[in-house]
């Protein structure tokens, strides 16, 4: 048998009454994504939570900080000179990020409340990183059972050139992985 198939288990009861699952599946990592639409993800997590009375952790990977990304200075309409930043720029750019965090805890926080709604227990997190390396340190020191990643469908050079985190989580993680496709 392959190291690939050893590695990454199929998602089946190992028992015909299907008791396996519940009691395999307890810590759920539930990646989601601010910025595109999550509720395939978040609904296919809840269902899953509630069949295995789990436990979600809702988790979203910011990006590396924008400090010195000449898009940021782009976008903001402004300019640095020889490449040092005014005092004016360093503030704005703190305040864009404090804002853009506190508007992803919001969120974070409305996907916890509705989970806790459907009688799931569940908290969020969210670090700065590379998303794929960061779902799986997170996810190996909380000690998921499983991850839930979504897919956008990317291929060809698009996915070349953008990567893809889900393959990423695929071929890395420590524990089991359901890819839930992204619809159109």
């Amino acid at each position: 048998m392959s190291d690939r198939v050893n590695r990454h288990e199929v998602l089946t009861p190992p028992n015909p009454n299907g008791q396996g699952l519940v009691n395999r599946f307890k810590k759920i990592l539930v990646a989601v994504d601010y910025l595109t639409s999550t509720s395939e993800l978040f609904e296919a997590a809840l269902q899953l939570a509630k069949d295995c009375n789990s436990h979600l952790v809702l988790f979203h990977c910011l990006q590396e900080p924008i400090s010195g990304m000449p898009e940021f200075l782009a976008h903001a309409g402004m300019g640095a000179y020889s490449g040092v930043y005014s005092q004016e720029i360093i503030e704005l750019e703190e305040q864009v990020v404090r804002e853009a965090t506190e508007e992803l805890q919001t969120w974070l926080g409305t996907l916890v409340e509705k989970a806790k709604e459907a009688g799931i227990e569940a908290t969020s997190d969210y670090l700065t990183g590379e998303p794929g390396r960061q779902i799986c340190a997170f996810a190996k020191e909380w000690g998921a059972d499983l991850i839930l990643v979504g897919r956008r469908g990317r291929r060809g050079l698009s996915e070349l050139l953008l990567g893809s985190v889900s393959n990423y989580v695929i071929h890395q993680a420590h524990c089991a992985v359901l890819v839930i496709q992204h619809q159109e």
